[in-house]
């Protein structure tokens, strides 16, 4: 599969349906690995597609994909992020990337949410860690810097300046 996902640095957010905010996670995931949302549709490498389910999974996802083809001139590459709404974080979804066959989603995931939040739940775990791994980067690098810091700071200055003492 040639996804040449590389040169793929700028996105632009497109909500095919309403989210009420619980999309603005997903977001902040991408940005955190150094992706950058943009504010228009021509100025994306590629296209972050929010559809929540209304009725059916593939019925929602080809009504609401032909509607912004005929709203604005859309790049031909895009990650589809399936919205199922629930308050149950136990909820089982079948995977939605079965019945996406369009060559121009490179990405689908499953995401829950209820009321404006993901739910804290193992599917939205999952969509995070594939989006990651999809971009190659299964750490972000804010939360590494963060961990190598918090490391740091944790090290006792003793043992430190013993293990420095020792080297040289």
């Amino acid at each position: 599969e040639d996804r040449n996902i590389d040169s793929w640095k700028k996105f632009f957010v497109w909500e095919a349906g309403k989210t009420n905010g619980a999309h603005f996670p997903v977001v902040q995931i991408l940005k955190s690995i150094g992706q950058t949302d943009v504010t228009s549709a021509t100025e994306c490498d590629y296209l972050l597609v929010f559809c929540p389910v209304v009725s059916r999974v593939g019925t929602d996802i080809v009504n609401r994909k032909a509607t912004f083809n005929m709203q604005a001139k859309s790049p031909n590459s895009l990650i589809l992020v399936v919205m199922h709404h629930t308050f149950d974080p136990h909820h089982v979804v079948a995977e939605s990337r079965r019945q996406v066959n369009n060559p121009n989603v490179h990405l689908t995931v499953d995401c829950l949410f209820f009321e404006g939040h993901l739910l804290s739940c193992n599917l939205n775990d999952t969509m995070s860690g594939d989006i990651k791994k999809f971009f190659g980067s299964e750490f972000p690098v804010p939360v590494l810097i963060h961990n190598l810091i918090s490391l740091w700071q944790h090290i006792p200055r003793f043992s430190l300046l013993c293990c420095l003492d020792q080297l040289c």
